[in-house]
């Protein structure tokens, strides 16, 4: 959990749980204590807010509307109703089986509406999308004065030529632009973009 004053961007709470007893490490910890943390498979030393990074998943969408609509790629009265769409052979599905109705840009965000992005996604290029979300903060370190912090990773076509020797297909896209994929983000990232 981060906690931040959006007008400032002060830190006002960080919680990384599993946690342990600091008052051990104050006064000589106990063998068998560290014993039991070191071996936890949930590393509770490990501080999840700066070090660890996971899917964003729909929080995502912010951004991807955002692009979406400073590019032009959809507007206000875009209205997308399906509760599936083809793409390359294979049929992505809503969360909601049913669909969800005739849906414009915002009720896209409050519903969570895949389809509307995966649409989206087949009109926007990664490094576009790319490129607004490393603009709102993510796929780079805060700069919070604490140690470990990772830049979580924001795919883009350079990206996968560098790390994977192969380029970038477009339904890779569609997996991004609704927060999955290969994108992750670090808590407070997600924090940050979101008091911004």
């Amino acid at each position: 959990v981060v906690a931040l004053d959006p007008q400032n961007g002060e830190v006002l709470s960080m919680l990384s749980w599993p946690s342990f007893d600091s008052t051990e490490f104050s006064v000589g910890i106990r063998p068998e204590y560290w014993k039991e943390l070191s071996s936890n498979e949930d590393k509770p030393l490990r501080d999840k807010t700066i070090i660890d990074h996971y899917s964003p998943g729909s929080t995502f969408k912010i951004i991807s509307a955002l692009a979406g609509l400073e590019e032009g790629l959809i507007n206000e009265n875009t209205i997308v109703n399906a509760p599936s769409f083809k793409f390359g052979g294979k049929v992505w599905h809503d969360w909601k089986k049913e669909g969800h109705g005739p849906t414009d840009v915002v009720k896209s965000l409050y519903r969570s509406v895949d389809v509307y992005y995966y649409k989206l996604a087949t009109r926007m290029e990664i490094d576009v999308l790319a490129r607004y979300a490393r603009d709102l903060g993510l796929g780079q370190r805060t700069g919070i004065q604490l140690p470990g912090e990772i830049p979580g990773l924001v795919p883009s076509t350079a990206w996968k030529m560098r790390t994977q020797k192969t380029e970038w297909y477009p339904g890779e896209t569609l997996s991004v632009i609704i927060g999955q994929g290969q994108l992750n983000v670090t808590p407070i990232q997600l924090a940050n973009m979101i008091a911004g």
